[in-house]
């Protein structure tokens, strides 16, 4: 759980090559990223805004000792930390936990092979990272701890033997962490709980899309006393691995709640994790106390029925176009055609114009509509001033300048409205 900050706690900045006092790290004087988060003056419940940028560190990686909230600021860019070394940024486990690390790109590279992007533990908690891992070999993007939370987040090392994300604890320790929206890619594993030397791994993943090229979720363990076990729910892998020297257990692919059908993403390859519309993974998750307010984009976590898969919440599109007018001059009325991205309902409403509303416990007279081209009926209404005035001048001038609004709300989106000016004619 995160520490509260307290009423003494402060707010300190960061920015690229940032040269301010390192004591206090204001708004108007920022400081460099480590002096931000590793001075002696930074406390349990600080929190640390890392302004946009590309924070480019080198070999030498950021530590977290303490309590505070170290994030991107809100409605900017996401900052980029890279590094070289062995790490990016380790939440240190040498203090309670309570950390929470949030809204930041993260690449490691090593040439010579092995280094995390992130390592988190201690009940602390990653959320809304992009973590890559561009290591050759061994990489591993987003390490956990015991008690360590990642969610509605991005995993990527897809270089040979490489993990999204792994549990590995130290020689006879027990320790436990949790996914939750995750999207893990991996050269070797999706996701790995690793056991030897009398350890204890557990990893459990809820609404989690895995994919390694070796297995999508592995379990390892060597001898006897070791212990490595994945709980997969609602999740979206099709192979696993178990090396059973000890006890390995994974959960089978394609139990009751999990899937196998190939979730559709943008371009995995490329480091793009967003869904495409149909993906098998929208509105496959299930809701859990610890689940994110909002996506990997920022966008509300749930955006249908239920939470997707994955770290991104497919927003289904809202834009729409025009067609031609089409008039019906003997009748003084038009069909006005909209081309839809998608399924959804639609909606026509002006002053004086007979209406097509929305689905609402009022009016079920909506327009559900498939998506591509629709048509809309473009009429006078039956009564009301303006409706007379329309049917004034249809009679005597045999035109009317009309405007009409049009709301499209996809299915499982948000709604957005058009006006269109249009004329009536009668002959």
């Amino acid at each position: 759980m995160v520490v509260a900050a307290s009423a003494q706690a402060d707010v300190r900045y960061a920015e690229p090559g940032g040269t301010g006092d390192e004591t206090m790290c204001l708004q108007i004087d920022p400081c460099d990223i480590q002096d931000a988060v590793e001075h002696p003056s930074v406390s349990d419940g600080d929190e640390i805004v890392v302004l946009p940028g590309i924070y480019a560190l080198g070999a030498d990686p950021i530590f977290v000792e303490h309590a505070i909230d170290l994030h991107g600021a809100a409605g900017a860019p996401r900052p980029t930390i890279m590094t070289t070394g062995l790490g990016s940024i380790t939440v240190d486990d040498s203090f309670p936990g309570g950390a929470h690390v949030r809204d930041l790109k993260i690449q490691n590279h090593v040439d010579g092979g092995g280094g995390a992007g992130i390592g988190i533990n201690n009940a602390s908690i990653g959320e809304r990272l992009v973590v890559e891992s561009t290591t050759l070999s061994f990489g591993t993007a987003c390490a956990l701890g015991d008690g360590a939370m990642l969610r509605d987040s991005t995993c990527s090392a897809p270089g040979d033997n490489g993990t999204g994300v792994s549990v590995f604890p130290a020689p006879v320790m027990v320790e436990q962490a949790s996914l939750l929206n995750v999207t893990a890619f991996g050269g070797s594993a999706g996701v790995l709980a690793r056991g030897t030397d009398g350890a204890t791994a557990t990893l459990n993943a809820k609404n989690v899309i895995a994919e390694g090229t070796d297995a999508d979720a592995a379990a390892f363990t060597l001898a006897p006393g070791d212990t490595a076990t994945i709980v997969l729910e609602y999740s979206n892998y099709d192979t696993k691995q178990e090396f059973d020297g000890g006890d390995a257990s994974v959960t089978d692919p394609g139990t009751p709640t999990n899937q196998t059908a190939a979730p559709l993403l943008v371009d995995p390859a490329g480091g793009d994790f967003h869904q495409l519309l149909g993906s098998p993974t929208i509105n496959a998750g299930a809701t859990d106390p610890d689940l994110g307010v909002l996506d990997i984009d920022g966008d509300p976590r749930i955006q249908g029925g239920a939470p997707d898969i994955g770290a991104d919440e497919f927003v289904p599109a809202n834009s729409f176009s025009f067609g031609k007018l089409k008039r019906n001059k003997k009748k003084g009325i038009a069909f006005l055609f909209v081309i839809l991205p998608g399924p959804g309902e639609v909606a026509l409403a002006g002053k004086g114009v007979k209406s097509i509303p929305l689905a609402s416990a009022a009016a079920q007279t909506s327009r559900p509509v498939a998506g591509g081209r629709v048509k809309l009926k473009v009429a006078p209404a039956k009564k009301g001033k303006r409706a007379r005035k329309i049917r004034r001048a249809l009679k005597i001038n045999g035109k009317a300048k009309i405007k009409v609004l049009v709301t499209y709300v996809p299915t499982g989106g948000t709604a957005k409205t058009v006006a269109r000016k249009l004329k009536l004619i009668k002959r």
